[in-house]
């Protein structure tokens, strides 16, 4: 038996649910076991707050009156009064402006995810990287059109390396 049956079953008994057999079966068990005294302990402490505590409501009239009027909506048929409104105005607009605003939203993103800055197309200018037969040799090259030169730096042992 899994320790949830067993819950299951101290629960039952402290509800008083179980047959005469069955509850000096549990009877004994929980003289013998402390977890399951313990269990059946918070269980009726449990059960003696929500007597204690429960506060009485008085309604103005009877539950007769309030179980009469459930029953005239439910023979009646009426529908709620959610199901009976009006859509909401201009919701024509709203489907085509929110998907609209959508695609406008998303292609931007994709324009500035897609555009270079001006500065990366003129450093691309002039850094370039060259790759050389060999595939430890590296290879950097800077051009200056202001002073009418290019620089090629050749590395065989790789950049960074002692």
């Amino acid at each position: 038996m899994t320790q949830h049956e067993q819950e299951l079953q101290l629960q039952a008994y402290v509800d008083g649910g179980l047959t005469q057999a069955e509850s000096d079966r549990i009877s004994r068990w929980i003289e013998k076991d402390p977890g399951a005294r313990a269990v059946v302990d918070g269980l009726r402490r449990v059960r003696e707050l929500m007597e204690v505590g429960e506060v009485e409501v008085s309604v103005p009239v009877n539950r007769a009156f309030y179980w009469s009027k459930i029953q005239e909506g439910i023979s009646s048929g009426t529908t709620s009064r959610v199901a009976n409104r009006e859509p909401v105005r201009g919701s024509f607009w709203l489907r085509i402006l929110v998907p609209a605003f959508g695609l406008a939203v998303l292609a931007l993103m994709l324009r500035l995810w897609v555009s270079v800055p001006e500065e990366a197309e003129t450093m691309a200018r002039y850094f370039h990287e060259i790759d050389g037969p060999l595939a430890e040799e590296n290879a950097m090259t800077f051009h200056s059109e202001a002073a009418a030169m290019t620089v090629v730096w050749v590395d065989s042992r790789g950049f960074g390396s002692p």
